[in-house]
């Protein structure tokens, strides 16, 4: 509001949205744009090694397809990102919204191929079924972690007899799996890229808020390294290397894209247990880590430090929780993920559940998550701003790739409101809180940032692609009737 407006009514801008519910809420945003970078590391359900509790009896799943009506299950189906465009391309049906539920897939190769209960066409092609069941009632999976990769080539298999294209670096695992011993069992998978109904927005906002707890209630986490390392990660687990060659295979592993991708943040945290896969070979975690340690510490090298960083944080978490500004601070600074919204929803998962954190909704915009959440951090249970919470403010837009104009418009409001933080300690007896409420205007295409305190508006305009190259930004400020 420009100097010598009309007084508008306060408004108090945080809003009140649900509590983020670990339990069912939060599997990751699996659409990674693949114009920014290499698509975020992907995750599915399943359990490796061990059979599964229980898997000797019939699992009890969501019966809703006549045709599955002996067997118990039942398949989905409405037209999926990848499938192709055709009589035979595999649908997928919406779950049902009753009580919470997920998908799980089962690969048929090797000496399980011949028992595939639907007719294959090509004797080459990766066999798989989709079920879905709800939460509770679950036979045991593993949950992989993953990167999407390029978004080409696409590769064909099929799902419930029909086709279906996922991308090269799932194909590669699913074909390691199935030829791998532990693929020559039943197991249940949890695949975001399959699991999920990638074209179906409202799915994606439920199953990305219920991914924490998919993560952790897996069996253990399948951590899927791509092929450019296979035959260091092959060497390091078969071979006898002296500490030079060591060395060198753990730069090639520690330096692969899989650790430089926000989303596997969350997935190795919460997971139970942690296999890392390459190729048909497997290397437990603790195994890595110590070579992760070793490394470290006698030749420490920069390509390596996501990789040192997630291993240290899984082990001081041992279940502890985060606190909001401090996920924000340290998760998502050096990590990569396609989707600006990504660098907050790819974090709640390792967020305390006492907390409000942002409702994930793949619908609001970029600049909306942003402000969603820097209000909580910004105004909810605090006295002052501190220093802190402005930094993680500040890196959090560059990271979700504001535009230059609302990076200048939110800095300066930032900067404006550390320095009333600064001299609030001293002209408040008792403290008062700094942000009455933060927001934008207008909603739909904001062209100033504002926040309120004691009664007051500050506006910071947001620059047009015309005046970007002024770095200064004025505020206007109006007297506000009804907030204190």
């Amino acid at each position: 509001m420009g100097c010598g407006a009309q007084p508008r009514q306060a408004r108090w801008a945080v809003r009140t949205q649900p509590r983020f519910q670990p339990a069912y809420n939060n599997i990751c945003p699996t659409t990674r744009s693949p114009q920014t970078f290499v698509d975020r590391p992907k995750h599915s359900a399943v359990f490796l090694g061990m059979e599964p509790e229980g898997f000797g009896t019939d699992p009890v799943v969501v019966d809703e397809t006549a045709a599955h009506a002996a067997t118990g299950t039942y398949t989905t189906t409405s037209a999926p990102a990848h499938a192709e465009t055709n009589d035979d391309a595999y649908v997928y049906e919406a779950l049902a919204t009753d009580r919470p539920r997920i998908r799980l897939i089962t690969v048929w190769q090797g000496v399980r191929r011949a028992s595939y209960p639907y007719p294959p066409t090509d004797s080459d092609e990766i066999l798989c079924t989709i079920d879905a069941f709800e939460v509770d009632k679950a036979p045991s999976y593993i949950a992989l972690s993953y990167t999407w990769g390029d978004p080409i080539p696409l590769h064909t298999i099929r799902l419930n007899g029909r086709h279906f294209s996922i991308r090269e670096n799932l194909f590669d695992f699913l074909k390691a799996f199935g030829a791998s011993d532990i693929g020559q069992q039943k197991h249940y998978l949890w695949i975001d890229q399959l699991c999920i109904d990638q074209s179906n927005t409202g799915e994606r906002n439920h199953q990305v808020s219920m991914m924490a707890d998919i993560y952790r209630n897996g069996q253990f986490v399948i951590s899927w390294l791509d092929r450019s390392c296979f035959e260091a990660f092959h060497d390091l687990a078969t071979g006898h290397l002296d500490f030079d060659e060591q060395y060198l295979r753990m730069i090639t592993i520690f330096s692969n894209q899989y650790f430089s991708r926000l989303w596997v943040v969350q997935e190795v945290l919460l997971a139970k247990d942690v296999k890392f896969m390459c190729g048909d070979v497997s290397i437990g975690y603790g195994v890595l880590k110590q070579h992760s340690q070793t490394l470290k510490w006698r030749i420490p090298s920069a390509e390596c430090d996501n990789a040192h960083s997630l291993f240290q944080t899984k082990d001081s978490l041992a279940g502890n929780s985060m606190n909001l500004v401090y996920v924000l601070n340290h998760g998502g600074s050096v990590l990569k993920c396609g989707d600006g919204r990504d660098q907050v929803y790819g974090l709640l998962g390792i967020v305390g559940s006492s907390q409000h954190v942002p409702e994930v909704n793949y619908q609001d915009s970029v600049q909306q998550v942003y402000l969603d959440t820097i209000r909580i951090i910004l105004t909810e249970g605090q006295n002052q701003v501190a220093s802190l919470t402005i930094d993680c403010a500040k890196r959090l837009g560059e990271n979700m790739f504001l535009s230059h104009g609302h990076l200048v418009a939110t800095h300066t409001l930032l900067d404006d409101i550390r320095m009333r933080a600064i001299y609030g300690v001293t002209l408040y007896t008792p403290p008062r809180p700094i942000i009455h409420a933060i927001g934008v205007d207008p909603p739909e295409s904001p062209v100033e940032w504002w926040y309120e305190h004691q009664g007051l508006r500050y506006s910071f305009p947001v620059q047009s692609d015309a005046d970007q190259s002024s770095q200064n930004s004025s505020y206007s400020r109006s007297q506000q009737h009804g907030a204190t």
